[in-house]
């Protein structure tokens, strides 16, 4: 398992207003959490900032990394959770590609 890269860790402990976004992540977590019944924030870029700013990285098996390697077109993600959410954040270390829940049957 390789170890969590230092602008990660930065991010996730200390600057979390430096993590983008993208639109598919925005309306992803907005889609999940109507499915919750949730209540929908009416600013949710503000919500998910809070909540990814004290996420902890999620360690995945070798097996589980390959899967999610192969499914994504081999590229390298970290995984943040929180309160039952995964961010999936790129390699860049500050561009979240998606927001889905831990659990796969509330997604």
């Amino acid at each position: 398992m390789s170890s969590i890269p230092p602008y990660i860790a930065e991010l996730a402990n200390d600057n979390p207003d430096k993590y983008i976004f993208t639109k598919h992540a925005v309306s992803r977590y907005i889609e999940r959490a109507k499915k919750l019944s949730m209540g929908m924030p009416k600013k949710p870029e503000k919500t998910l900032q809070r909540l990814i700013g004290n996420a902890e990285v999620e360690e995945t098996s070798p097996t589980h990394r390959a899967v999610r390697l192969i499914n994504n077109n081999y590229r390298d993600a970290t995984y943040l959770v929180r309160d039952g959410w995964r961010f999936v954040v790129s390699d860049d270390g500050k561009t979240v590609i998606t927001v889905e829940r831990v659990d796969p049957a509330q997604n």
